[in-house]
């Protein structure tokens, strides 16, 4: 793939379309095999492109975010993965698109949200009292967990349908 990257850019520039794209189609394939680091540094390299050729509010722009966004959510940052879909849910209000694609995205926000403060709880109930025989792990019958694992699942259905 990058000696494609290689010879597109030198065949049509540096700044031809066309290599947002491929960037873009790198990390999906980064994402596919678990290496999200990689993956979200090929996805930042295309929004940087995108931006620079379409300017802030362009679909490209949006499915960045929302790439981005999917790639911290699968390391586990939610915080992080809330911030970048809510850039692209702002940017699909703005520009003409499908309602379908807005629904998804406010979707996916809210569940980002969710996790995120899910997330944070955790964290905040990890700096427990030495001593304190509290586990952080959720029982067989925890509502929450089960509600989080559910979310996972909605999430995962979103992103893959078939």
């Amino acid at each position: 793939m990058y000696r494609s990257l290689s010879i597109l850019k030198v065949v049509c520039g540096a700044n031809h379309p066309d290599i947002s794209s491929l960037y873009l189609n790198l990390g999906l394939m980064y994402q596919d095999i678990e290496n999200y680091q990689a993956a979200l540094d090929c996805y930042l390299e295309s929004l940087y492109r995108n931006i620079a050729l379409f300017g802030e509010e362009h679909l490209q722009v949006a499915s960045c975010y929302q790439a981005i966004a999917g790639a911290y959510y699968n390391l586990g940052d939610y915080r992080k993965a809330l911030e970048h879909q809510e850039k692209a849910h702002h940017i699909l209000v703005k520009i003409p698109t499908e309602e379908a694609y807005i629904k998804q995205s406010q979707l996916q926000m809210d569940q980002y949200t969710k996790l995120s403060v899910w997330s944070e709880k955790q964290k905040s109930s990890d700096k427990r009292p030495i001593g304190s025989n509290k586990t952080n792990t959720p029982k067989k019958g925890d509502k929450k967990g089960q509600q989080v694992n559910r979310l996972t699942s909605l999430f995962q259905k979103l992103q893959n349908p078939r």
